[in-house]
């Protein structure tokens, strides 16, 4: 008998323990349906808070850049500083960029030539195309050994024993 009496009350509170449970989710269950609402309407309301905050932060940057640029479009001795200023750092640019380009081609001209060769013996592609009878006579020239350095600006000792060295080369193949 007490062992039945035992096992009734473990069943009675086993019954009562799940009822206990069931109602509490229940209960949790219509707050969740009650509260889902109020926290859906609290959302929509932070979400137009935000929207009106950013709202609001756009058109005081838009009013403070207008101001700004309507306060320096308006005076002058902004717009002649701003100008002058620009037109320095053009002009620098532009300078540094030719001064650059001439420095290198002095540079170039002065380490890429021996020295005996000057512009006068040289012929370049356009002078070529610019006058192309004059090209062919010297091309078709004879190669006469008084004729070698008739183009040719030397000192003049350095142009006579140039011109020995040629004779007695031409005559030493003779």
């Amino acid at each position: 008998m007490k062992r039945k009496n035992i096992e009734h009350e473990a069943k009675l509170r086993q019954e009562t323990e799940l009822k206990r449970v069931e109602e509490e989710t229940k209960g949790r269950i219509r707050q969740e349906r009650d509260n889902h609402d109020l926290r859906l309407e609290q959302a929509k309301l932070e979400a137009s808070e935000q929207r009106q905050t950013v709202l609001e932060g756009i058109k005081l940057a838009g009013s403070t850049l207008g101001e700004g640029a309507r306060a320096f479009l308006s005076d002058k001795e902004k717009m002649a500083a701003a100008v002058a200023t620009l037109s320095a750092i053009a002009l620098g640019v532009y300078s540094a960029k030719v001064g650059t380009g001439v420095a290198g081609r002095y540079v170039e001209a002065r380490l890429g030539k021996p020295s005996l060769v000057r512009e006068t013996s040289r012929s370049s592609v356009l002078a070529d195309l610019r006058s192309p009878v004059a090209t062919m006579k010297r091309i078709m020239a004879s190669t006469d050994a008084s004729e070698a350095l008739s183009g040719v600006v030397l000192e003049p000792k350095l142009a006579d024993r140039l011109s020995r060295v040629a004779t007695s080369t031409s005559n030493t193949k003779r």
